[in-house]
């Protein structure tokens, strides 16, 4: 396994973070901060956004997230990326470093 932390998805809110047009993430940390995350500047960022949230399960470590996602969108991730993102789920507390 690679190395990094491990999250686990708060227990509220449930469900999907965006749709209809309104942004959970936008929301709660900016908009501004939250179109700066580096990985909504990579091609399919929002789906690699969506999918890195999904494989947050309280055993994954944020390197292991990046060699899924590597391996699901055929593009190299740096974990950095990953971990940025996520910090920025934890300080909105969507997510919870275990």
């Amino acid at each position: 396994t690679s190395g990094g932390v491990v999250y686990t998805r708060a227990a509220e809110p449930k469900g999907p973070m965006s749709g209809f047009g309104y942004s959970y993430l936008s929301d709660k940390l900016g908009a501004d901060q939250a179109s700066a995350l580096r990985i909504n500047k990579l091609p399919s960022g929002r789906a690699m956004a969506y999918e890195a949230l999904n494989l947050v399960d309280g055993n994954r470590k944020t390197g292991d997230i990046a060699a899924w996602l590597e391996m699901e969108f055929g593009t190299t991730i740096d974990v950095a990326v990953i971990e940025e993102y996520f910090k920025a789920l934890e300080s909105i507390k969507l997510i919870i470093r275990n």
